[in-house]
């Protein structure tokens, strides 16, 4: 885990191998207050409980030994008394997109006092303007809310200035400090108001294609 200075350079403020061995009652305690499965003691899986300041931080995954292979990073906020919180700034995720079981998929749980609003932001193109090597060119995004184990998709964008609310979409994202997408660019945005429930997002190459894509996630207030 990396904070960003103001001076834009990374700081590691913690980091682990094998969750065991950061406390693992803490940890356990932790993962049952906010719903999250249960990691089997002993396990590599990899785990920090952390208290941060407020600010931005970056969490990196890696496979030890310079091995591959399919990771899930969940990040959970709770409050001082052990709970969930029920309150989410924003999240972005940045990864290869590849095919079929290789796309990219973030998720969201949307607690019991919502509906609440969020800014999805799949940036594949505009990558490019920040010297990202090997950007999506075509991202495709979908969100697919679960309901009784069953996923059902609610909304999809391939180009976001397609849309209708194209005007919105851009207002809000100035509003929250996300960075311009250009118009007519080929990234995927949507401005959904979604219930309480657990929401997956995938994020595919059009026409198959694969790159490296940002998935940005930010709770909105509307005035």
């Amino acid at each position: 885990v990396f904070r960003t200075e103001p001076d834009q350079s990374q700081t590691l403020i913690a980091e682990n191998d094998d969750w065991s061995t950061a406390g693992e009652a803490a940890i356990a305690d932790a993962a049952r207050s906010v719903g999250a499965f249960e990691l089997k003691s002993g396990s590599r899986d990899a785990a920090v409980l952390a208290t941060l300041q407020p600010g931005a931080y970056t969490v990196v995954a890696s496979a030890k030994d310079s091995t591959r292979g399919v990771a899930l990073v969940e990040v959970y906020a709770i409050e001082s008394d052990g709970t969930a919180s029920t309150r989410l700034v924003n999240t972005s995720t940045r990864a290869f997109v590849g095919r079929g079981d290789d796309n990219l998929i973030p998720g969201i749980v949307v607690r019991d006092d919502g509906p609440r609003t969020y800014l999805i932001r799949a940036i594949g193109p505009t990558l490019a303007d920040y010297k990202v090597a090997g950007a999506l060119e075509d991202p495709v995004m979908v969100v697919w809310r679960t309901i009784e184990n069953e996923s059902i998709e609610i909304a999809r964008n391939d180009d976001w200035s397609d849309g209708a609310d194209t005007a919105q979409i851009a207002a809000v994202s100035e509003k929250v400090g996300a960075f311009p997408l250009p118009e007519g660019s080929a990234d995927a945005a949507l401005l959904l108001h979604l219930e309480p429930g657990a929401y997956t997002i995938t994020v595919s190459g059009k026409a198959d294609t694969t790159g490296i894509a940002l998935v940005e996630i930010y709770e909105v207030t509307l005035e």
